[in-house]
């Protein structure tokens, strides 16, 4: 059997045999339709509007005791503090108008009738440096000599009085709080803020 010819009409058959086979197995390998799932995407207003920022809280730095660093400053520049503390002293005494001070006493105690013995109690007086400025010591500069010197001063006044319904004279005191700002360290340049309470 070598070499035996097929019949045409057998070689037509299996021609479109072959052709139906692969015409079908394109149609088994169609691409199936594919489906993509559609993703929403939110917009940048409604990607803000989740976002949450929590509210910052800044903790209350306590509040600096300047008689400390005025202590600190005392040791420091010995010479330039002991000028401030007597020129800070000096400077609220003489802004003190005794008839304010008197004003205030009247003003401030009730059935007030009469005054005697105002006076200074310097054992009550208390200077309290917040800025010492520009100093010089033994050639050295330091600060700059266009920083303000500032202080603040605690002058207590001790007196008697009388009030409206008896004779007795009755004794205390009025506190006078002043804080004195040197511009540029110059001591004839000066803004001073009294505070008087009994």
């Amino acid at each position: 059997m070598g070499n035996a010819k097929l019949n045409p009409w057998v070689q037509y058959v299996v021609v479109i045999g072959m052709l139906i086979l692969i015409a079908g197995s394109f149609t088994w390998m169609a691409p199936k339709e594919i489906t993509i799932p559609i993703i929403a995407v939110p917009s940048a207003a409604e990607i803000a509007s989740l976002i949450v920022i929590p509210e910052t809280v800044i903790p209350e730095a306590k509040e600096l005791d300047n008689k400390k660093v005025s202590d600190i400053w005392k040791i420091m520049f010995n010479d330039c503090y002991v000028d401030l503390e007597d020129e800070a002293r000096e400077t609220v005494i003489d802004e003190i108008d005794e008839d304010d001070l008197i004003e205030v006493i009247e003003d401030s105690l009730e059935n007030f009738d009469k005054l005697k013995n105002l006076q200074l109690d310097d054992d009550e007086t208390e200077v309290v440096i917040n800025e010492i400025g520009f100093c010089e010591i033994d050639e050295t500069d330091f600060g700059d000599d266009e920083d303000d010197k500032s202080a603040e001063v605690t002058l207590v006044y001790n007196f008697k009085y009388q009030d409206t319904f008896d004779s007795t004279w009755y004794k205390d005191s009025v506190t006078v709080t002043g804080t004195v700002e040197y511009d540029e360290g110059d001591f004839d340049d000066y803004d001073v803020e009294l505070i008087y309470t009994i």
